[in-house]
């Protein structure tokens, strides 16, 4: 490793960014002119191949026969991961939001879309196709010990298929598909109701994750899992992807702003920990590893003493049940 990569290595963009930031208004109006974003889970397939690597991890883990109902944390303006799981099975799909989505034509022509990628037994997409899942499996064929012929045509049967469709439809008065916004306030009607709560990139983006496990905690039934996948770089803020780890708290705190959507600087072992604490069972976990090109000397004061490992730990998941 080299010593290039200090604090003075001042992403002096997203420090503009974040000063900026403390000025009124200025977070909304660099909303509108930045306008909607793409998100991953706008397109079918990756939707498909994030639940189908969730479900084959999980059969692997022996939990997929307790898939009732089951929650997504920042599923965005997107419940396509969560149509996936109603097509495999799933009785009822949450999503656990600050904002309210207003489902519509793009979600039943996701769900047409869906439909056919199981009707022909598609193979789930793999790492040439999203890299950025960091679920990563020994086999990405279509998992036919899972998703039986005999399960498959009781589940893409016309008069089940009409019910999903007709739940995205009318979300608001059906148990299928549900919306909790903002899901923070309404732990008292979800508390222990949830057999999986499951996030993709969103852990890494909460400033108080180590609340919002023990807030997620209580939704789940006992013996509840959940699974996490959680990225640890730092999105292109700075050069190197883990070079944010050697900002100091208050340059870290003038790049952050009043930015309420930006990463926690977390690694994975910090996740580990504050699950273990909470009493969670740690099942399985993978780590998805780059090698880190900065000195640790480098390191800001917070960072000194983390693991070898997690300064090589790009991205990864986490799979644990509550005791």
């Amino acid at each position: 490793m080299n010593n290039k990569i200090c604090n003075t290595d001042i992403p002096f963009k997203h420090l503009f960014r974040g000063i900026v930031s403390f000025l009124p208004f200025a977070n909304q109006i660099y909303g509108k002119i930045k306008g909607d974003s793409s998100h991953s889970c706008s397109n079918p397939r990756f939707c498909y191949s994030l639940w189908l690597r969730i479900l084959v991890t999980l059969n692997n883990n022996k939990l997929d026969y307790r898939l009732d109902n089951i929650a997504e944390i920042g599923n965005s303006s997107s419940i396509g991961v969560g149509l996936v799981a109603l097509l495999t099975g799933v009785k009822s799909y949450s999503a656990l939001e600050v904002v309210k989505y207003q489902l519509s034509q793009k979600s039943l022509n996701m769900c047409e879309e869906l439909i056919k990628l199981f009707r022909n037994r598609e193979d789930i997409p793999d790492d040439n196709e999203f890299s950025n899942i960091n679920i990563q499996l020994d086999s990405y064929k279509f998992p036919t010990r899972i998703l039986t012929e005999k399960k498959l045509s009781v589940l893409l049967s016309e008069n089940r298929l009409n019910q999903i469709r007709k739940a995205i439809l009318n979300y608001e008065k059906n148990s299928i598909i549900n919306y909790y916004v903002p899901w923070e306030y309404s732990l008292n009607n979800i508390r222990g109701s949830f057999d999986l709560v499951f996030s993709r990139a969103v852990m890494e983006h909460i400033a108080d994750y180590p609340e919002t496990y023990r807030k997620l905690k209580t939704c789940l039934k006992p013996r509840g899992f959940m699974l996490h996948d959680i990225e640890y770089h730092n999105h292109g803020i700075g050069t190197h992807w883990n070079s944010h780890w050697c900002y100091s708290n208050l340059l870290w705190e003038l790049i952050k702003g009043k930015r309420s959507f930006i990463i926690n600087r977390s690694t994975h072992s910090m996740h580990l920990d504050i699950l273990k604490n909470l009493g969670f069972q740690l099942l399985s976990d993978q780590r998805k590893i780059n090698k880190s090109s900065i000195n640790r000397n480098c390191l800001a004061k917070r960072f000194k003493s983390i693991l070898d490992i997690d300064m090589n730990s790009y991205g990864g998941w986490i799979l644990a049940i509550k005791k």
